[in-house]
């Protein structure tokens, strides 16, 4: 599939200027290589797709594959429907997208536009709406998981290409900081929680124009509004369910029982600490052989164990590696996230401040605190 309108690294995603004749020169090199044409629901601009392209990704129930739009030269993200068996959850996910930029623009993955009439039957199940949403060259923009294991996709869309590079104490700093704010604004503003807060639904982008990292979460297919429901307290990716789902799980999903106040936002907030941990260590925190062992180790880590320097020798190898002092790092783990913790837990913007001193070198670890999370490194 040629390339057109490339993009180079880092820039931003404003259309760029073109002339009539020109726009209308490739719209037609488009029509005749046979690529579908499509009109954009808001904008009324057209959109091209190659029929015989290969998706980019994919989920359960769609496949991302790319679109062109001529007038702004820009490359898009097409999310399109295999099936729509339950359409109410599709249009439910578009409709938690849409209210989460809304309170975050910045930290959300950019729905650009729609395309909606009876030939995306050509393309979508049930000539159902399609999602066009910024697309994020792997190569700029990879997924956190792609960052923490250095593994980066064989496609890209610009050049030149970067080499893959772990993440830097700052660079972890700045992610949890966009992560808890991701979260609390959601939750205060707009009641929504994402509740598939993990790695691969969070991209990172290297702006060479920006002084910091970027960070964009996607993939709203689990989001709901705050108000918790534990009748299926297991929704998500249970390597990042907090003990709080875990034990309303082994409680048989007990509807008759009101969650706790902000029971949603503390969900939300302890996966930010998971995550955390996996950027530091390069491991899943909870990876277990079986989801049992799985529910059983975030259990006893919140309830029993805490995070203890003699249980976890790569992170503490990796945090000598960054030259970082590992007690501190381990404290503010422990008063984040284990419950037996006299001080807080739960509180993501003050874990992530906290993170951040550690990190940096500007918090000193406490005398009397040097035990505290379970094995499993």
């Amino acid at each position: 599939m040629k390339i057109l309108g490339r993009r180079k690294s880092g820039e931003g995603s404003e259309p760029q200027p073109t002339t009539e004749k020109k726009t209308a020169a490739v719209a037609e090199q488009l029509r005749q290589k046979g690529w579908y044409e499509f009109q954009l629901e808001r904008s009324g601009q057209q959109c091209f797709i190659d029929p015989n392209q290969q998706p980019i990704g994919a989920g359960g129930a769609a496949e991302i594959i790319m679109g062109y739009i001529p007038t702004q030269q820009r490359w898009v993200a097409i999310k399109v429907p295999k099936s729509l068996i339950y359409p109410e959850l599709y249009a439910e996910e578009i409709r938690l997208h849409l209210k989460a930029l809304e309170a975050t623009p910045d930290l959300v993955v950019e729905i650009v536009d729609f395309i909606i009439n009876e030939t995306t039957s050509k393309i979508a199940a049930d000539h159902e709406k399609m999602v066009v949403m910024e697309l994020l060259d792997p190569a700029w923009a990879p997924t956190l998981k792609q960052r923490i294991t250095e593994t980066h996709p064989a496609y890209s869309w610009s050049e030149p290409r970067p080499e893959p590079e772990p993440l830097t104490p700052i660079e972890v700093s700045q992610i949890t900081g966009d992560l808890a704010r991701f979260v609390i604004t959601q939750y205060r503003q707009k009641n929504l929680i994402h509740r598939d807060l993990k790695p691969t639904n969070i991209y990172i982008i290297r702006d060479t124009n920006a002084q910091r990292t970027l960070t964009k979460v996607g993939d709203f297919g689990s989001a709901s509004d705050a108000e918790v429901d534990d009748s299926d307290p297991l929704v998500g990716t249970i390597n990042y369910l907090s003990p709080r789902q875990v034990l309303a799980a082994q409680a048989g999903y007990d509807t008759t029982q009101e969650p706790a106040p902000d029971a949603g936002l503390y969900d939300e907030s302890w996966r930010v600490g998971v995550i955390a941990y996996e950027m530091l260590s390069g491991r899943v925190m909870f990876a277990r052989a079986n989801p049992q062992q799985e529910a059983r180790a975030i259990h006893d880590f919140a309830y029993e164990d805490g995070l203890q320097i003699k249980d976890y020798p790569t992170l503490v190898k990796n945090l000598m590696k960054m030259n970082v002092k590992p007690e501190p790092v381990f404290e503010a783990f422990n008063r984040f996230m284990f419950l037996k913790h006299p001080e807080y837990h739960g509180d993501v913007t003050r874990f992530a401040k906290e993170l951040e001193l550690a990190l940096t070198g500007q918090l000193e670890p406490e005398a009397a605190d040097q035990s505290s999370v379970t094995s499993g490194d």
